[in-house]
């Protein structure tokens, strides 16, 4: 240990100054050190400071430049004799004996009267090693092998991340040109260097905010702007994901197509085994079912008998997919966590394994399936007598489509359609007469077309089916609505979606008128996902379980689930336990609407973008504040804000307009109108 009292004017003393390690010679004691520094500089520090290494002594009374030039002689000497001291080979000699000893004591180990030099060349090279010492003055702590095995693995990370960002930073900045110029070249990169990089960049597109992620990330494109999707658009320039990347999903930990389910291969074949070995007689009912042409999940089938004058029985029949299925497996917690199925422009991604939702419990025409059936009877006036729910096996004699539907209808050829049409619009019109609201607006069909390199994008008016989609939509809201009456005539816990609020009389009925809609729609509520069973406004019903959509919807799957239970005798969830599902539930429905609603926007933008030059658009007016307008699209059924300085004159709601854009950003939902053409346009 240092001796304070051997300090005197001349001593060469050595301390640390923002941790590095500098050398001086003592002019004065008294109080704090005065010392010259190695750069001819006279500083004043405390005693502490000094390291335990004093020595030698100079002629305090030389010149200031032969001091100097003594000490620069000194510090070279030290710094040779450190480079020939193995540090770790005297952890290796030490560590097992002892925990903490004085650099003194280390020092005759190596020489047999060390001397000053000697001494602070070891307490030089000590103070260096973070790996195997640890200086606490006077003395050094010694690492135990667990403490230095993890320096060890520190260190290495640490140079490993400094590569990173030093490679990673100059790569990013050449993305970032060659996203501007495509001519520019790609550096090769080391493969791990390479790898980190790609797992990065995903990650950055999945978790943007995630702090660890950003602590990063500012380090690798400091020179780069700080541009939005800025992760995205590195991956695409690097052809690490393709043009319009559906970067949704990744946030949404939601996996696109049907690879997710290949490791459940197992649990899929027990649930095909136990389909076929129950496989039993189908009920004597020749099952019809409507959908798109292009449905291959296909959930829902009805037939209806009876006549008008006698009243009607109505069967509506639902795919079973929860034969077999087994809750709290892997298999069902990767479907809760999908929640629902995808029907996205660029494609389809199912809830359930497509050998299970699309194939196994689809209700296919002449093939024999579970189902739950629902029995209706209807009074002559078209009122509900009672209803009937069992599971059974049928078979649908039909999969007919909205188009063939329609036209038979309109030519009266087939009098069980014209019947499930007069019900149809009957359930309707009970459901005006509780205050239902029905909004009827035709959505663009987005047709992207695959080129060499990107899709062509064009926007279809769907072909109007309305007299099969009434019938289509009635029973759905009819099946659920009778669900949510069984349940709490049999106090079954189920899932109800719920729209618990007043409306006023005038909002209730059929709209088609672009302003009223944008109205209604600001005055209805979001429905809510509860246990308790509450009315739903805008539906006209008393209460709504969803059951109708078991291949597509978890909370479908979930409550036919509970019926099951019931049916088959033996105890369903409670309450609670379906009440502990709900904020999870919750937020997976939230991020799936999410991907739904703003992928198809992104669609619709881009479509804009690619002939906003060559056209205007059609646009009415439906709203207004102090700043803006909000106008419809009406055929695009896009929502913009237009500044009320781009228009000349008078302008009410419904007003109609053309526009011009000079501003598209599809991938950050960004659309500017630059002109606003004051002749209206006619129908």
């Amino acid at each position: 240990m240092t001796n304070q009292l051997n300090l005197r004017p001349g001593c060469i003393v050595e301390y640390l100054h923002s941790n590095q390690l500098n050398i001086g010679s003592v002019l004065s004691t008294e109080k704090n050190l005065t010392i010259v520094t190695q750069q001819n500089r006279t500083i004043k520090i405390t005693k502490s400071r000094i390291l335990p290494w004093i020595g030698p002594y100079l002629d305090h009374d030389s010149v200031r430049q032969e001091i100097l030039d003594k000490m620069q002689a000194i510090d070279t000497q030290r710094e040779k004799i450190k480079s020939q001291i193995s540090t770790e080979e005297i952890w290796q000699l030490v560590h097992e004996e002892i925990e903490e000893c004085s650099v003194h004591w280390l020092a005759e180990l190596l020489w047999e009267t060390p001397d000053s030099n000697q001494v602070a060349a070891l307490g030089r090279a000590l103070v260096q090693d973070k790996i195997h010492f640890k200086f606490l003055n006077p003395n050094f702590k010694i690492f135990s092998p667990e403490i230095v095995e993890n320096k060890i693995k520190e260190l290495k990370r640490a140079e490993t991340e400094r590569k990173l960002i030093d490679t990673g930073r100059k790569f990013f900045n050449i993305l970032w040109e060659k996203r501007q110029n495509p001519k520019v070249e790609l550096p090769e990169l080391e493969d791990d260097i390479k790898n980190e990089l790609v797992l990065f960049l995903k990650k950055g597109i999945a978790s943007p905010d995630n702090k660890s992620f950003q602590n990063k990330w500012k380090k690798l494109t400091q020179d780069i702007p700080d541009t939005p999707h800025l992760p995205l658009i590195l991956a695409q320039t690097w052809k690490l994901v393709p043009k319009h990347y559906n970067y949704l999903l990744d946030q949404c930990d939601y996996k696109w197509g049907n690879e997710w389910c290949e490791k459940f291969k197992e649990d899929v074949q027990q649930i095909k085994d136990n389909f076929y070995t129950s496989q039993a007689t189908p009920e004597d009912i020749p099952f019809i079912s409507i959908d798109s042409a292009s449905t291959k999940d296909i959930d829902d089938a009805f037939y209806i008998e009876g006549t008008e004058e006698t009243g009607y029985t109505l069967y509506l029949a639902f795919a079973y997919p929860i034969l077999g299925w087994k809750f709290e497996t892997e298999l069902d917690k990767e479907v809760c966590k999908r929640t629902s199925s995808l029907y996205l422009p660029e494609g389809t991604s199912h809830m359930l394994p497509e050998e299970l939702g699309i194939d196994l419990f689809s209700l296919h025409a002449k093939d024999i399936k579970p189902g739950l059936i629902i029995k209706i009877d209807f009074s002559s006036s078209g009122t509900i007598k009672s209803y009937e729910l069992k599971k059974s096996w049928i078979k649908v004699a039909y999969n007919l489509t909205y188009k063939e539907v329609e036209r038979l209808i309109e030519e009266k050829k087939d009098s069980k359609l014209i019947s499930a049409y007069r019900i149809a619009k009957r359930l309707r019109e009970q459901r005006l007469d509780k205050g239902a609201v029905i909004i009827e607006r035709q959505e663009p069909i987005i047709v992207l077309t695959p080129t060499q390199d990107d899709y062509e994008i064009n926007l279809m008016q769907p072909n109007p089916s309305p007299n099969a989609q009434l019938i289509v939509s009635e029973f759905m809201i009819l099946a659920n609505s009778i669900a949510a009456k069984w349940a709490q005539a049999n106090e079954v816990p189920l899932i109800f979606r719920n729209q618990d609020i007043s409306l006023p009389k005038e909002t209730s009925g059929i709209w088609k008128d672009p302003v009223k809609i944008y109205g209604i729609i600001k005055l209805l509520s979001a429905t809510t996902i509860e246990t308790i069973p509450r009315p739903h406004a805008s539906l006209g019903t008393e209460g709504y379980a969803p059951i109708t959509s078991p291949l597509r919807r978890y909370i479908d799957f979930l409550n036919m689930a509970q019926i099951d239970r019931v049916l088959c005798g033996s105890v369903p969830w409670s309450k609670e336990k379906l009440e502990s599902m709900l904020p999870y539930l919750n937020v997976r429905l939230q991020e799936a609407t999410k991907i739904q609603k703003f992928r198809t926007r992104y669609w619709k933008l881009l479509y804009l973008k690619r002939y906003s030059k060559k056209r205007n658009w059609q646009a009415i007016v439906v709203d207004k504040d102090p700043q803006c307008y909000t106008m419809i699209l009406p055929i695009e059924q896009l929502l913009l804000k237009v500044p009320h300085n781009l228009f000349k004159k008078e302008v009410f709601l419904g007003k109609k307009f053309w526009l011009r854009f000079n501003k598209i950003d599809p991938l950050n939902n960004i659309i500017k109108v630059q002109k606003v053409e004051e002749d209206e346009w006619k129908n």
